[in-house]
């Protein structure tokens, strides 16, 4: 009930009963409008992409965008904050309704701390405060996750192959 008045599940329905025959359960689901993340794949050096992700799991808002690999830090640093600002309005996301944003960038990155400590595609210098540096571009505060490529790859990947199995199921 308490979820239900949060507005973070809603009602979808009765399911079927068992076999024995007991009471049809009540069937609820996420609500996809209760928050949004934004993800920003940056680990290329010729274009950005950032995507909105729902609660439900939906895509409402995707943009790619071609980049100058020679752009510098602060340039890209801007260009990132601007794609999170440009995707907040074409979706209608308030600062409240997001839950937070997660780059994917190349190189090896200090998940911890957020920093950028050596950039596999830019000629840019060590320990750039990506994290901190967003985070002064954006007028609201939200959290943000910062870590390489591969991590994000082996993630999606196994949420594919745990998809798949379940459909095959």
């Amino acid at each position: 009930s308490r979820l239900s008045e949060l507005g973070i599940i809603v009602h979808t329905g009765h399911g079927s009963s068992t076999a024995e025959g007991g009471k049809r359960p009540i069937t609820f689901a996420l609500y996809p409008d209760y928050c949004y993340s934004i993800l920003i794949s940056a680990g290329f050096p010729n274009h950005l992409t950032c995507t909105v992700l729902n609660f439900g799991g939906e895509l409402p808002y995707r943009k790619r965008i071609e980049t100058d690999p020679t752009e510098t830090y602060t340039e890209t640093v801007n260009r990132i904050a601007v794609m999170v600002r440009e995707a907040m309005q074409a979706v209608g996301v308030s600062p409240e309704k997001l839950c937070g944003i997660a780059i994917l960038y190349d190189g090896i990155i200090d998940t911890v701390s957020g920093e950028i400590l050596h950039s596999a595609y830019r000629p840019w210098p060590s320990h750039l405060k990506l994290r901190e540096d967003l985070a002064e571009q954006l007028p609201f505060e939200t959290s943000i996750i910062v870590d390489n490529a591969s991590v994000f790859a082996g993630y999606a990947e196994t949420s594919i192959l745990s998809e798949s199995a379940a459909n095959r199921m």
